[in-house]
């Protein structure tokens, strides 16, 4: 452990202050001897011969923090980290080479994955043990072993039984390598392009009737909870819509599609008051969130909702689509100058209720006491007669004095008392309801307040974390939508924001000599330039360019397209087997490559 030159503000000081990630920097101060992905901490397990505990996470991850706070700021619980094993941090937004390897293991071998990753490896690598987040103690709850339980029977069997986990670790590898290097049926002849066609259009049809069939025709969307908005789906189904030739299976598409969009935009899911979508609805009604927002959700569900509007003309979703795009520009972009701007890759789920306060909590930047909605809104928005605006207001988004969150959406009580807002009743319904005023009117005050609690919101609270990284395949994922929805709207402003965008990639992560793509620029930091782009850097802004030279009718962004397409070929391509690895394969410490596969 690293003495810190601040003693008086930091008991403990790792190496991961050196680091230039949020992620990495968040774990600094733990008293957990951490070390990042590199030689150091290989060669010292090796020497040491210990095991490898390897935590993977993100600095904007509720469960994350919550893990930290439990067991990595325990110093009892550290003592038996930094005695029995090395212990090594992951950002996976920086290195979503090393988090796929190890999540694909954790996914295979226990049926589920998500983060903090938490995985035991033997000092050459190979995973033993893999799992998501363990506990301190023992947790009905969640259903896990307690960490500290885990630590020591892990280090038990390394101590007494290590041959046989290093001998598991070994075939573990071997399985995982045979099943993404290893080419199936290698004598099986060629097929022709028209039996491609057909089996490629029997696939879309199938996949289509698997989507339509998981479809939930009460709540909307495509699984049961936690429900994540899905994005690509939608886009999937929108494109099989104007394919389908048979009418009444049109139908049950795009009606699939915009009564999700619908529950989606009217749940809590949605911040009503800013713009942009929540990461996931830990219940089947889109009420209650996990609060935290990730570009590539803004980017991508920006996308869908231009294509849902396109397809409908549907104004709400071209409302919804606005409000997306002006929550990215104006809280989420670092503009560099007027040719040049960058989106930031997340705002965090946790945050201090108010600037007093000394505890985050889960929400506490989109959560509302009810008395406080109704004394900012009837003292700040004009009242219509009699009828005091909060009454309208509530009636709409279901504000109870009480809270109106269910307790099974928040089994630990964070919410407890408070209002997460979500459009319970359309204008249409609230307008009947208020009958008295003219409809224009209620529009008028449903407006006035959400501009309103979007004001003072930011006033009386902190906003969450951010994390500042920039990312290319999410920053492309926003080129696409401000380029489309140039396209389809017509609007300059939008054209604009692409090219600046596509600028900023141009010129901040893309070498034009090496011609590497780079992955992730953070403003004052040369380390986190030098982190080389993955398949999905490449691929995602090959189609951001492609669909902003269709917006421009620029050849330069079609010219620049076509040269990555031939730098992808060359680093991705697998020239063997076909399809494309995620990674080039020249880093020695990633034990296999893996391609990004689906199947049924």
């Amino acid at each position: 452990m690293m003495q810190s030159s601040s003693s008086s503000q930091h008991k403990y000081t790792n190496r991961l202050a050196k680091e230039a990630s949020p992620y990495l920097l968040q774990h600094a101060h733990n008293p957990v001897d951490w070390y990042p992905w590199g030689e150091e901490a290989f060669e010292k397990a090796r020497n040491e011969n210990k095991p490898i505990f390897l935590s993977i996470g993100y600095s904007t991850c509720h469960w994350c923090h919550v893990m930290e706070k439990e067991s990595f700021e325990n110093e009892e619980i550290a003592a038996i980290m930094n005695q029995n094993f090395v212990n090594i941090k992951v950002d996976r937004e920086e290195r979503p080479d090393i988090d796929r390897v190890y999540m694909t293991f954790v996914q295979l071998t226990t049926g589920s994955g998500g983060w903090p990753l938490s995985c035991f490896l033997t000092p050459q690598l190979k995973p033993i043990f893999g799992g998501t987040y363990f506990p301190p103690k023992e947790s009905i709850y969640r259903g896990n072993i307690s960490f500290p339980s885990l630590l020591n029977k892990i280090h038990n069997m390394w101590t007494n039984k290590r041959e046989a986990l290093v001998s598991q670790g070994d075939k573990i590898v071997s399985v995982l390598k045979k099943a993404f290097t290893e080419k199936e049926n290698e004598e099986e002849p060629a097929k022709s392009a028209d039996h491609i066609l057909k089996f490629a259009h029997e696939y879309v049809a199938s996949t289509v009737e698997d989507f339509l069939s998981s479809f939930d025709t009460v709540y909307g969307g495509f699984s049961q909870a936690p429900k994540f908005p899905r994005p690509v789906v939608i886009d999937f189904l929108l494109r099989s819509y104007y394919e389908e030739k048979d009418d009444r299976r049109k139908l049950d598409i795009i009606n699939s599609v915009t009564f999700t969009l619908d529950k989606m935009a009217r749940g809590g899911l949605y911040d009503h008051l800013g713009g942009g979508f929540h990461r996931y609805s830990v219940d089947t009604y889109w009420h209650v969130p996990h609060f935290e927002k990730m570009m590539y959700d803004q980017g991508q569900l920006a996308i869908v909702f231009a294509e849902a509007y396109k397809a409908t003309r549907n104004e709400y979703y071209k409302q919804i689509l606005e409000e997306i795009l002006l929550y990215i520009e104006r809280d989420m972009s670092l503009g560099e100058s007027s040719d040049m701007i960058g989106f930031f890759s997340a705002e965090d789920a946790d945050s201090l209720p108010t600037f007093d306060s000394k505890e985050k909590r889960e929400g506490a930047f989109y959560a509302w006491d009810y008395q406080q909605v109704v004394d900012i809104i009837d003292n700040m928005v004009p009242h219509i007669g009699s009828v005091k605006p909060s009454d309208i207001f509530s009636f709409m988004f279901d504000l109870k004095q009480d809270g109106n969150v269910r307790q099974s959406s928040d089994p630990h009580g964070e919410l407890t008392g408070l209002n997460v807002l979500y459009m319970d009743k359309s204008l249409k319904e609230t307008q009947d309801r208020f009958s008295t005023i003219p409809p224009e009117s209620v529009a008028n005050v449903i407006m006035d307040c959400k501009d309103i609690l979007f004001k003072e919101r930011n006033k009386m609270k902190p906003r969450p974390h951010l994390d500042d990284k920039i990312i290319t395949a999410w920053n492309a994922y926003v080129i696409s939508a401000f380029s489309r929805s140039a396209l389809l709207l017509s609007e300059p402003g939008y054209l604009k924001i692409a090219e600046r965008a596509a600028n900023f990639i141009y010129e901040k992560l893309y070498d034009r000599e090496t011609k590497v793509l780079h992955r992730i620029f953070k403003k004052n930091s040369e380390k986190e330039r030098n982190i080389a782009g993955f398949l999905s850097d490449y691929a995602n802004m090959i189609s951001a360019l492609i669909d902003l030279y269709e917006a421009s009718g620029s050849i330069k962004w079609l010219n620049w397209a076509f040269e990555l397409q031939d730098i992808q070929d060359s680093y991705f391509y697998d020239q063997t087997n076909g399809g494309y690895f995620e990674e080039r394969g020249n880093d020695p410490t990633i034990i296999y490559r893996l391609k990004e596969t689906s199947g049924k």
